[in-house]
């Protein structure tokens, strides 16, 4: 007989004394263009994450050359993100390189691989559109470290430039704070 620390472990149906626990792994969620139904469940979903910019999701579903995307689970939404192909950021724009910005899951749907669909989304999007190389800032402080190893394990790497602060270009020895604005800018050749 086995024991077992957490119950939820075990599936329907199973009865303790099994020598072993068989997972299956969960579907991948379903990554779609946002439409304006999506605003008010987006606006919540973000508020669990702090505080809200009112107007935030409106505004990007009209922006030109942007994408809106929703990962979502039947009809529950999990997370979004932007596929900007008119990027702020002065390298990207030069060089054509569209970029993943504000990519975000509920905090109950993380590790469950809805970044990863959002980011998989993109990646394709850019390959579809002749694009060979994708972009995505990531901020510096503790709170991204999860995104960090995430970008590193699917090959973004810095783009050489340095700190960026509100994707600009942050001068030697300058101070900024660190807060959402101060990143990384990374690239993946697709």
């Amino acid at each position: 007989m086995f024991h077992v620390k957490h119950f939820s472990a075990l599936a329907p149906g199973l009865v303790p004394g099994v020598s072993h626990v068989k997972h299956f792994p969960a579907a991948m969620p379903s990554v779609r263009p946002a439409v304006s139904a999506d605003v008010p469940h987006l606006e919540r979903l973000r508020a669990q994450m702090g505080p809200v910019e009112a107007g935030h999701f409106g505004r990007c579903l009209g922006r030109g050359g942007c994408d809106l995307l929703v990962a979502e689970e039947g009809s529950r939404l999990l997370g979004w993100c932007l596929f900007n192909r008119a990027p702020k950021y002065r390298p990207f724009q030069s060089l054509r390189i569209p970029e993943v910005q504000d990519l975000a899951v509920g905090p109950a749907f993380r590790r469950r691989g809805v970044a990863t669909a959002l980011l998989d989304h993109c990646e394709a999007g850019a390959r579809a559109e002749g694009r060979t190389r994708i972009g995505i800032g990531v901020g510096l402080h503790a709170g991204y470290g999860a995104a960090q190893a995430l970008y590193a394990r699917r090959g973004y790497v810095p783009d050489g430039a340095g700190a960026t602060y509100d994707r600009a270009p942050v001068e030697p020895y300058a101070l900024r704070p660190l807060d959402d604005h101060l990143c990384l800018m990374l690239v993946k050749d697709l």
